[in-house]
C-alpha cells in the first residue's frame, strides 16, 4: 500500500495509492494502516499545513513502539533545509534513509 501526503500532487503514472491532501488525514491514514510500501512526504501542505504534525506522530509511535512498518520513504518537497528536517525527524523515528524524490518526475504537476 502507497500512502501519498500531499496537497494537490497525483502520480502520473496513475499507480493506485492513498492520498492524504492534509496532516490531520495523513494521521489518520499512518494509524489506520499499519504496513505501507511506500510513503511520500510533502512538506508544504497549503495555507498554514505542513507535515510537522505528521512527522511527530511517526516519532511518538515509534517511541511507543507503534510506528506502521514502512518500506521506503520519498520526500519530495522543493525545499532543501525542509529535505534536511524532515530526515532528521525520520531518523528519531527509526526510517534511516529516505530518498529525495522531485515533483516532476514523479507528479503531475
Amino acid at each position: 500500500m502507497i500512502l501519498l501526503i500531499d496537497d494537490f500532487r497525483e502520480f502520473k503514472d496513475g499507480r493506485e495509492a492513498i492520498i492524504a491532501r492534509s496532516s490531520a488525514a495523513g494521521i489518520s491514514e499512518l494509524a489506520h494502516h499499519k504496513k505501507l510500501s511506500e510513503l511520500w512526504l510533502d512538506f508544504d501542505l497549503g495555507g498554514t499545513d505542513d507535515i510537522i504534525p505528521v512527522l511527530r506522530y511517526l516519532l511518538e509511535a515509534y517511541r511507543e513502539q507503534q510506528a506502521p512498518t514502512i518500506g521506503q520513504v520519498y520526500i519530495h518537497t522543493s525545499s532543501e533545509s525542509a529535505v534536511q528536517m524532515m530526515s532528521l525527524f525520520l531518523k528519531a523515528a527509526g526510517i534511516a534513509n529516505p530518498i529525495r524524490a522531485y515533483a516532476d518526475e514523479h507528479f503531475i504537476i
